[in-house]
């Protein structure tokens, strides 16, 4: 009982389709340094909630799915730098093949926080 209640959780945390479409086409985009590019847009649940995406253009699916576990690894490991009440989409850049993970953090967190750091700490603080 409590493991469907946990994936249902996280169900609702997951961006569709159609809010990645308007992620892309509404949100704030900003580069990290060609490693990939971070797309915020305030959202209404109060939650965070978060997608990778790794295109073709990175390879094969092993380089893919390499690609995308270094993004979730960075999220998921700097949870907090990243405001409530916001949909972050992170997109591969082929160049994050040439890092392991203690190096794209070196590299990135510094850029994410001062992005970050910039932005209302949720939505409704924003626009009360």
């Amino acid at each position: 009982m409590g493991l469907t209640l946990l994936q249902n959780q996280r169900q609702k945390l997951k961006l569709r389709e159609k809010e990645i479409v308007k992620l892309l086409r509404e949100g704030k985009k900003y580069f990290i340094e060609d490693i990939f590019l971070l797309v915020y847009l305030p959202n209404k649940i109060g939650q965070r909630r978060f997608a990778v995406i790794a295109s073709k253009k990175i390879g094969k699916a092993v380089k893919r799915n390499r690609a995308k576990r270094l993004l979730r690894e960075l999220f998921r490991r700097n949870l907090t730098l990243f405001p409530t009440s916001y949909d972050y989409l992170l997109i591969a850049s082929p160049k994050i093949l040439n890092f392991k993970y203690p190096e794209l953090a070196e590299r990135a967190i510094p850029i994410l926080k001062k992005v970050l750091t910039s932005l209302p700490l949720s939505f409704y603080e924003s626009s009360g």
